[in-house]
């Protein structure tokens, strides 16, 4: 049988030795969201995406340190239904909290280049902060950046990573829930 990510690709040696990643529940997140929003796209992320934006955002370096402790992956965007508005959650699990710990400061450290922030939020918890920001408040653990398209904020969950970028304020939690399982 072919590859079934692209980790057996990039890595052949556990094409061969018949790795087997579990499949990772995608809740509805349009559905989640209310009337006003609809799925825009749904898919995975990949160990080759990890590689990319991490090369993109970190150099190669980075990139080679990263991308072989992805464990799988899946994005979901949705759009208000009223006009383009996005909004973004990304999940990615990894082989170990620590891994977690390593891309989620490297996500954390993209936002200053792909969005305008506006300030920081609150939390605790483990994480780079935003050097860019009114806050110094790291992102995890429940904290958040405001930008001018939204709130953007990551969180690690033991060796699960959540990104979830625009989502509305009163929303996130919810959201968040859902993808916890809770």
């Amino acid at each position: 049988s072919p590859p079934q990510n692209t980790r057996q690709v990039m890595e052949p040696a556990t094409y061969l030795a018949g790795e087997k990643l579990p499949e990772m529940p995608v809740p509805d997140i349009a559905k989640l969201m209310g009337k006003d929003w609809e799925k825009y796209d749904v898919g995975s992320i990949g160990e080759f995406d990890v590689a990319v934006m991490a090369e993109i955002y970190s150099g190669a370096d980075a990139a080679k340190k990263i991308y072989p402790q992805w464990r799988g992956g899946w994005y979901y965007a949705v759009k208000h239904k009223n006009g383009g508005e996005l909004a973004l959650v990304m999940v990615t699990k990894w082989a170990s909290p620590q891994a977690a710990s390593d891309f989620g400061k490297l996500y954390e450290a993209t936002f200053e280049k792909r969005y305008k922030l506006t300030g920081g939020g609150g939390g605790s918890g483990v994480g780079g902060g935003c050097p860019g920001c009114k806050s110094t408040a790291p992102l995890f653990a429940g904290s958040w950046l405001e930008t001018t398209e939204g709130r953007v904020a990551v969180e690690r969950n033991s060796d699960t990573v959540i990104a979830i970028e625009s989502v509305p304020a009163e929303m996130v939690d919810k959201v968040r829930q859902a993808v916890l399982g809770r």
